[in-house]
């Protein structure tokens, strides 16, 4: 596959606008809700973005999917640690914890067990 101008892919630039689009779909307050983001979207960026967290957070955080109200099944049971130290349990639904952390916390926080406050999301 050719390179676009800054390197990447056709397939990673599509994917980055997709991924653009649907977050920013959830922004515009009306009746999309990060629920109803496509599983394939979520079972992707989720631990894309768990791989981002690297500073996020001044705590360390256990980040866990719960089978309850998740669209992508791959990721159900899912646990991922995030720092060192005691760490804070964000538990919920794949979407919910995909949303809280791609900077949507007001869209996830009734989904999760807690939604501590992250550096803004890039």
């Amino acid at each position: 596959m050719l390179p676009t101008e800054h390197g990447d892919s056709a397939r990673e630039w599509i994917y980055r606008r997709w991924r653009e689009v649907e977050v920013h779909h959830v922004d515009l307050a009306g009746p999309y809700t990060p629920d109803r983001w496509p599983p394939l979207l979520i079972a992707t960026l989720l631990p894309e973005e768990v791989e981002r967290m690297t500073g996020r957070s001044d705590r360390a955080l256990r980040l866990r999917v719960d089978a309850a109200g998740s669209v992508a099944p791959e990721l159900v049971g899912r646990e991922w640690l995030v720092g060192d130290g005691d760490p804070v349990e964000v538990r919920g639904p794949d979407w919910a914890v995909l949303a809280w952390l791609a900077g949507r916390p007001s869209v996830a926080t009734g989904a999760l067990s807690a939604a501590p406050a992250l550096s803004e999301w890039r």
